[in-house]
């Protein structure tokens, strides 16, 4: 049969291959495009979730500081924006939903939007509904235009969190244990900048070592290395150490209760015995003193009393320049004893083989490149009965200057908060026990080895400037 021209047309193969060719190419194409603009698309998720969790961290820092609500969600919002160009990308978070707050149960791990508002979410947002989704290339052909992609962090503060107690290291620097220290439960060691454990640390259950970055441990946060560590990320809001221990000062620098931190401290103490005062002619024969009332000494004065009369608080000022003795108060067992009293001063400190120093408060502002707090071995400050871990008796001292001290200084129910460095010597071949230790400090604390750390546990404790933990506690 002769074959028409439809015919011929119907069975001409010729073109067969270009029609294959662009069906592969757009197979390809869509292939491709999943593989590229899917790559594309985690690529800015992933900027999305950084820019998130540096919001909502910015936010919960302000909170801790006792920011404003609205200031801790224009932080967040501030936050994103600097590290995500709105010129770029437009804007991620401007829509009222896109930053808010929530509650955070520290206890129970959850998140709600009932109760303190401790916590602040941020999503960061590229949808096409807001004209800013992640444009896609080679799936154009498919007629896929965008990605939609959302990424959500929420950060939140918890007041100590796990270290509910007073007992702990805590630095805005450098926190090194030598080894062979033992920590006991409830005991918490945090750095803002690293803690360097180098082995052979016990850690007992219930304890908590933390910084920003546990890399910084490098292998050192394990049971192999220490055994028993209990380790975790998280940043840590302290006051300014300087500026807390000068408002403690002022706090106390002063006749009368009025402070509402000074007559916490007093309260529950009474006079003592003003016998040696008016005796040695600081306090008149007949002067009334009443608790909590402020007695100016000479560096004289001070070095001829054997006890401080409790119940009141001292001054003394020694001469700004120099480190000479009329630059330092010494203690012993013969001069300045003390208990349930107060001491201010701009004078270094020297604590000599027998002092006696328990439920006091000793404040010096000196500002010195070495040491301000230095120490015999044989020295009992806080408890006199090791281990009791007596409110009353527990002892604060603030300085802004370095502390270098022996072990035993700190063998019993001390607060220091240090604007500087902190030196703890070894401990002897035996070791010593430090029961409700609580040291802060702005700069390196260096712990050397063989000391054992208990918790004394819920300590009711004036004066502590304690820190809030910031921790990421929800990321999509």
């Amino acid at each position: 049969m002769k074959q028409t021209q439809a015919d011929k047309f119907i069975n001409n193969e010729d073109g067969g291959g270009t029609v294959f060719s662009v069906f592969v190419f757009m197979c390809l194409c869509v292939i491709l495009g999943i593989m590229v603009d899917a790559t594309n698309a985690w690529r800015n998720s992933t900027f999305l979730a950084s820019a998130a969790d540096m919001g909502s961290h910015a936010g919960a820092v302000v909170l801790a500081n006792d920011g404003s609500e609205e200031e801790a969600l224009e932080a967040a919002r501030a936050q994103v924006r600097r590290n995500i160009s709105t010129q770029f990308y437009g804007d991620t978070v401007g829509q009222e939903g896109d930053v808010f707050l929530l509650s955070f149960d520290p206890d129970t791990r959850t998140l709600s939007t009932t109760g303190p508002r401790n916590a602040v979410a941020v999503r960061t947002n590229r949808l096409a509904e807001r004209s800013n989704g992640v444009g896609t290339f080679l799936l154009n052909f498919a007629g896929v235009l965008s990605w939609d992609v959302r990424e959500v962090s929420v950060t939140a503060y918890e007041v100590s969190a796990e270290c509910r107690g007073t007992d702990g290291i805590f630095s805005e620097s450098r926190i090194r244990a030598s080894s062979q220290n033992r920590f006991g439960t409830g005991y918490c060691v945090h750095s803002n900048d690293q803690v360097w454990l180098p082995q052979q640390n016990e850690f007992a259950e219930g304890t908590l070592v933390s910084m920003p970055d546990l890399a910084d441990c490098e292998n050192k946060c394990s049971h192999d290395a220490n055994p028993g560590i209990s380790a975790t990320e998280a940043n840590m809001i302290f006051p300014d150490f300087g500026d807390y221990i000068q408002a403690a000062y002022d706090s106390f620098n002063g006749d009368g209760l009025d402070d509402p931190d000074k007559a916490a401290f007093f309260a529950g103490r009474t006079l003592g015995d003003l016998t040696a005062l008016r005796d040695a002619g600081i306090l008149g024969e007949f002067e009334p003193a009443n608790v909590g009332d402020l007695i100016e000494l000479t560096h004289a004065e001070f070095h001829a009393l054997e006890r401080l009369p409790a119940g009141l608080v001292y001054r003394v000022q020694c001469a700004a320049g120099g480190n000479g003795p009329s630059t330092q108060l010494s203690f012993s067992g013969s001069v300045g004893q003390m208990r349930d009293a107060a001491l201010l001063t701009n004078c270094s400190l020297y604590f000599e083989d027998g002092t006696e120093v328990e439920g006091g408060l000793i404040v010096t502002l000196r500002n010195s490149n070495n040491a301000s707090v230095r120490s015999d071995e044989n020295v009992t400050v806080g408890d006199s009965v090791e281990g009791s871990c007596s409110s009353s008796d527990r002892t604060t001292i603030m300085s802004m200057s370095g502390v270098s001290v022996p072990a035993k200084f700190a063998a019993s129910n001390v607060t220091m908060i240090v604007d500087d460095t902190v030196d703890v010597a070894s401990s002897s071949s035996s070791g010593d026990t430090s029961y409700g230790l609580t040291i802060y400090a702005t700069e390196r604390v260096d712990i050397a080895s063989q000391h054992t750390f208990i918790s004394c546990g819920e300590v009711d404790e004036v004066l502590v400037p304690r820190g809030k933990l910031i921790r990421h506690v929800a990321t999509n």
